[in-house]
């Protein structure tokens, strides 16, 4: 499954987090999972379509807690979720992204131990 990675997507938007993968993945359409940062708000896995193809936008959240910098900045209070997760099914070349590492260990456990 072919994957881009980047600390910063360029064209990202005020009102999607995750508007800079997602249109990236319309015009070069050569990667399926999306990757990023940089954002400073909590962690967030989209599903997508872009040129008729399913795919996954991943923003890794930020550690960082609220202080006179962030103030300054006006970074917005983060939720806990820091890490996401993507599973990949190969048998059915799916996605399925969750911004909560217990919902998604739950998940597989289901699935894996079912």
């Amino acid at each position: 499954m072919p994957m881009r990675i980047r600390h910063h997507w360029a064209g990202h938007s005020i009102y999607n987090i995750t508007h800079g993968i997602e249109r990236a993945a319309l015009w070069d359409q050569d990667f399926t999972l999306g990757a990023g940062a940089h954002r400073h708000r909590g962690g967030v896995a989209r599903a997508f379509v872009a040129g008729g193809r399913p795919g996954m936008a991943v923003m890794v959240g930020t550690y960082k807690r609220v202080d006179a910098y962030a103030r300054r900045l006006g970074v917005p209070m983060v939720n806990n979720s820091t890490a996401v997760a993507v599973l990949l099914d190969p048998e059915t070349q799916s996605l399925t992204g969750f911004d909560n590492l217990q919902l998604a260990a739950r998940y597989m456990r289901a699935v894996y131990q079912g």
